[in-house]
Order: C-alpha cells, then sequence, then structure tokens
C-alpha cells in the first residue's frame, strides 16, 4: 500500500459513511460536491482513501458541528438579550 494510503480500522466508522450519514447525502452526491468520480468516492468507502482526501472528509465534519455551535451561541445570545 502506498504510503499516501489509509486503511479505516474495523472498529473505526468509514469517514465516507459518517460525511454521507452528517449530511445526509449519497456517495454520488458527495462525488459531486467533491468534484471526483463516483468510484473514487467507492474505493474511499471501501476503506482505501488517501490521506488528504481523509483530512478532508473530517474537516466538512468539523465545520459543520462549528457551524451548529454557533448557531446554538447565537441562539442563547439572543435570548439573553430578551431577558
Amino acid at each position: 500500500m502506498a504510503k499516501n494510503k489509509s486503511v479505516v480500522d474495523a472498529d473505526q466508522k468509514n469517514i465516507v459513511k459518517q460525511v454521507c450519514d452528517e449530511f445526509d447525502i449519497t456517495q454520488k452526491d458527495l462525488s459531486d460536491i467533491l468534484d471526483v468520480p463516483q468510484s473514487t468516492i467507492s474505493r474511499w468507502q471501501a476503506g482505501e482513501i488517501p490521506k488528504m482526501a481523509q483530512l478532508a472528509l473530517e474537516q466538512m465534519i468539523k465545520i459543520k458541528t462549528l457551524e451548529q455551535h454557533l448557531e446554538n451561541v447565537k441562539k442563547f445570545y439572543t435570548t439573553l438579550k430578551e431577558i
């Protein structure tokens, strides 16, 4: 296996599945978003994913989580202003 590839541990949920679940999208949708062939996403789903792709998908999840936290902070701030 090439050095820039990683293999998903059996205990770890595949990052492609995590992203698709988190964003409620299909592998086809993800391939369109990332502008890569669907066959590439399928290979990643099977566990052969380049490290940079792994990091990019992890960042997608982190950004969404941060956006959700920011929205919660904004709602909290709005509520505090009303008190």
